[in-house]
C-alpha cells in the first residue's frame, strides 16, 4: 500500500467516524426534542441498572461492537444522576479497553484451531491487509474509529503482536471515549 493509499484509508476511517456520530447525536437531540417521558418509559428501569447496562455493554464489545458505545455514553447521561456521568464514562471505556484485551487474548490463543481458521476467513480477512501495511497502527485507527475492534484486537492477537505494546496502543479507546463523551455531553445541553 502507497503512502497515498495509507492516507485515503485512514481519511475515510475518520470520515465514517464522524458521520457515525452526527448520525447518533442527530438521533439523539431528535428523540431528546420529540420524544415524550412516557414513550420512552420503557426504558427507565435501565437507568437503575447499571450493573446489567455495564453487562451488555461488556458482550456488546467483546462481540465486535454490536451496539454502537455511543449509545450507551448516551444512557450514561440519563442515569448519572445517581452515577455521575464521567464516572459512567470512565467505566465504558475500561470495559471496552479489558473486553479488547480479552479479545487479542483469544486471537493469541485461537490462532492455529478450526475455529479461528473459519473466523479469520469468515470475518477478518478484510482486515489482514490493513495489519500489513499499518502494523501496530491499526489499533490506534481502529481504536478511534468505528472499524470493529474487536475483530481487530483478535486479528492482532493471532498475528503474534507484543502484548506489551497492544496494551499501549489500544489506551487510545479510552482517549476516544473521553472525547466522544464530552461531545455528547457538551450536545446534551442544546
Amino acid at each position: 500500500m502507497t503512502r497515498l493509499e495509507k492516507r485515503a484509508f485512514i481519511k475515510k476511517q475518520v470520515i465514517r467516524g464522524l458521520i457515525l456520530l452526527a448520525l447518533i447525536i442527530l438521533s439523539f437531540l431528535l428523540a431528546k426534542k420529540n420524544l415524550q417521558a412516557e414513550q420512552i418509559g420503557w426504558l427507565e428501569p435501565l437507568y437503575n441498572k447499571p450493573g446489567l447496562v455495564f453487562f451488555l455493554f461488556s458482550l456488546s464489545e467483546m462481540l465486535s461492537g454490536i451496539i454502537p458505545p455511543e449509545l450507551f455514553m448516551i444512557w450514561g447521561l440519563q442515569a448519572s444522576v445517581n452515577i455521575g456521568y464521567w464516572y459512567i464514562i470512565a467505566i465504558l471505556s475500561v470495559i471496552s479497553y479489558v473486553a479488547s484485551f480479552i479479545d487479542f487474548s483469544i486471537g493469541k490463543y485461537l490462532q492455529h484451531t478450526r475455529y479461528y481458521r473459519y473466523v479469520r476467513k469468515r470475518y477478518l480477512q478484510k482486515y489482514e491487509q490493513q495489519l500489513e501495511d499499518f502494523g501496530g497502527a491499526l489499533i490506534i485507527i481502529a481504536a478511534l474509529t468505528p472499524l470493529p475492534f474487536a475483530a481487530i484486537a483478535m486479528l492482532i492477537g493471532a498475528g503474534g503482536y507484543p502484548t506489551r505494546q497492544y496494551l499501549l496502543y489500544s489506551l487510545s479507546r479510552i482517549v476516544r471515549f473521553f472525547i466522544y463523551g464530552w461531545i455528547l455531553g457538551q450536545i446534551n445541553y442544546l
